[in-house]
């Protein structure tokens, strides 16, 4: 099968699935909506095993060339944030107890070849304006420059992002409360911690030839990508 043919074939399966389970007219549960985009996920995958396994393997191994130079910067990140919110006076004036946890397709070894940016979700207990502030400052005083503020409708999930470039890396960090990212993060500790390599090989080189052909079904396939974590982390 040719890559034209197959991405057609899979957007087909990804507009189905999307008919069946994502659509809020069928008033599924979320378990059942996950279950469904699963499914497909599952799908798409056998599929491309069938005929692109060796291609993928070797594409994989030579993506993996590149882990121990953006492990090495994402251990600097990691040290550093933390050096510079626990080095802020309000951080123990505001009692903060927070969490920084890796959280992208580099810590789930999904990533693509030269497209590796770097994400952390620093998730604040009882997170409040105070600590924000506190931590944007910490950060801000190490070189990470506010860039958006997302889910604003939900304080819960509302999150403040920073970037930084480390070695032409891009480091994002994303501040937001931490009970209300425990269901992501069951999602995230599957992709990094459970998901077996064998798919996260196929996978990568499903994205790399999404990306590389059609934005749009790159996006699509990376949200049945998350729902598929989702389902198999109980989220």
């Amino acid at each position: 099968m040719n890559i034209k043919k197959f991405i057609s074939l899979i957007k087909k399966i990804m507009k189905k699935s999307l008919i069946d389970y994502y659509s809020k007219s069928k008033k599924l549960s979320v378990r059942k909506r996950y279950r469904g985009l699963s499914n497909s996920f599952d799908e798409i995958i056998t599929l491309a095993k069938e005929y692109f396994n060796n291609k993928a393997i070797i594409y994989y191994k030579k993506r993996k060339k590149q882990d121990k130079k953006l492990e090495k910067i994402q251990s600097k990140a990691i040290y550093e944030i933390n050096k510079c919110i626990k080095d802020c006076e309000c951080y123990k004036k505001h009692k903060i107890n927070y969490k920084l946890i890796p959280a992208s397709s580099f810590s789930a070894k999904t990533n693509l070849i030269n497209e590796s940016d770097i994400d952390f979700a620093i998730l604040v207990k009882d997170n409040n304006w105070n600590k924000t502030v506190c931590i944007s400052n910490a950060l801000g005083r190490c070189g990470y420059i506010f860039n958006d503020l997302r889910n604003t409708n939900n304080e819960k999930l509302t999150h403040w992002v920073f970037q930084k470039y480390i070695n032409n890396v891009e480091i994002e960090g994303k501040v937001r409360d931490l009970d209300g990212f425990k269901e992501l993060l069951k999602m995230h500790n599957y992709l990094d911690k459970k998901m077996n390599e064998n798919d996260k090989i196929i996978i990568t080189y499903i994205k790399y030839i999404l990306k590389k052909n059609d934005e749009t079904a790159y996006s699509d396939f990376k949200q049945f990508y998350y729902c598929n974590a989702g389902y198999h982390g109980k989220t």
